[in-house]
């Protein structure tokens, strides 16, 4: 069985409380608490759930979300969840494109179908995130089913590497 399939298999309710114990971690992070301006993606299926952290974070941090637009990723600022549409390619975007600065953005929080423990990942291979990544200097925080944190990923030369992988067990900091 191959990843996506493997995470297809998670139930609903498995997801939500993984979900909620990665929260619980991701918001335990220094690396995330000391910072003003994040960048979540907005996740859909069966993916790590960020909306409660979304919300969590609403009003008490500047909350950017990604747009695609063409092959890259725009970062807009939303103050709420309801100035979210379901866009081209099935995910939940921003309707207005309130473009925030790529160097201003303090921390990302990167979606992946596996990491590894450096800081490897697996997206959907359209490579928006690699591409978005390799321009921005903000702390890079990979969330992760424990069981998606696995040994080998291949990569090529324009793979980013996170800087913390964050799942429901533990937090990984890469860069030590």
């Amino acid at each position: 069985m191959d990843l996506l399939d493997k995470r297809k298999q998670l139930s609903k309710k498995v997801l939500k409380t993984k979900s909620k114990k990665i929260a619980k971690n991701l918001f335990s992070l220094d690396a995330f608490n000391e910072k003003t301006k994040i960048m979540f993606f907005v996740s859909f299926g069966n993916e790590v759930h960020t909306h409660d952290m979304i919300k969590k974070c609403l009003g008490k941090k500047t909350v950017i979300v990604p747009k695609t637009f063409g092959d890259y990723l725009l970062p807009c600022k939303i103050n709420s969840l309801k100035e979210l549409r379901v866009f081209e390619l099935g995910i939940l975007e921003p309707v207005k494109e309130e473009f925030f600065p790529v160097k201003e953005i303090d921390v990302v929080i990167v979606p992946g179908l596996a990491f590894t423990t450096r800081g490897e990942r697996i997206g959907y291979g359209k490579g928006y995130y690699d591409k978005f990544l390799s321009v921005c200097k903000a702390t890079k925080i990979g969330l992760a089913f424990e069981e998606f944190i696995i040994d080998e990923i291949p990569t090529d030369k324009h793979d980013v590497t996170v800087d913390f992988v964050v799942s429901d067990d533990r937090i990984i900091n890469v860069n030590k």
